[in-house]
């Protein structure tokens, strides 16, 4: 099903963000297909993420030859209202110079005094001590840079069912100009299944 790292944060090009811990099949869910087509490619490579309220529900990264054919993913999704964010990004890397900062120990010499003295004889002799201190730098590296070629991201809101199928459709057209489309399945008896607008979450009344 869905492709997303099982750790506590996943890493995007626009930052970390939690991941989506999604119900099993043996608690209250709902289905949510994932249905990415394209008229449109740039780049090497495709990252395509789907968030539920903010969390990474679904994050993979393909060659952009894959996006030739529609993309079908499927995710478990809680039966409550959530908000989904979708975002397709056609990108490349580059080798770029860039300016990183570095700290370094550096040392400090003194003498400081002490008491060496035995018995009843005092004296006081000195040593030498070092100090240390943090000193920030900065140096000029090679590094490998996401560069975006093409990228959009649509949102809406869907208030799920339980054991409710929804279908998510993201058109890709353009850089920026993209459809995200939203629709309820209800399965016929002959397999197929009858496509309706999915249901908004209901306004509460203050």
């Amino acid at each position: 099903m869905n492709k997303v790292s099982m750790g506590l944060l996943v890493c995007l090009a626009a930052g970390c963000v939690p991941s989506y811990r999604p119900p099993t099949y043996a608690e209250p869910h709902a289905i949510l297909k994932f249905r990415r087509s394209y008229a449109y490619s740039a780049g090497i490579s495709l990252s395509e993420q789907l968030l539920v309220s903010g969390q990474a529900a679904y994050v993979h990264t393909v060659p952009t030859e894959s996006a030739q054919v529609p993309r079908n993913d499927a995710v478990l999704i809680h039966p409550r209202a959530a908000r989904l964010s979708a975002t397709s990004t056609f990108f490349h890397n580059e080798n770029r110079l860039v300016q990183e900062s570095y700290t370094v120990q550096t040392p400090t010499y003194s003498t400081e005094s002490y008491s060496c003295g035995t018995g009843k004889s005092y004296q006081t002799c000195t040593r030498s001590v070092t100090h240390y201190s943090s000193e920030t730098r900065y140096r000029t590296v090679t590094r490998s840079v996401r560069v975006t070629d093409a990228e959009c991201t649509r949102e809406r809101t869907l208030a799920p069912a339980n054991q409710g199928v929804y279908l998510l459709e993201l058109n890709f057209q353009a850089p920026g100009v993209c459809r995200l489309s939203c629709f309820e399945q209800f399965s016929q008896p002959d397999g197929s299944f009858d496509n309706r607008p999915c249901p908004y979450p209901a306004v509460q009344k203050q």
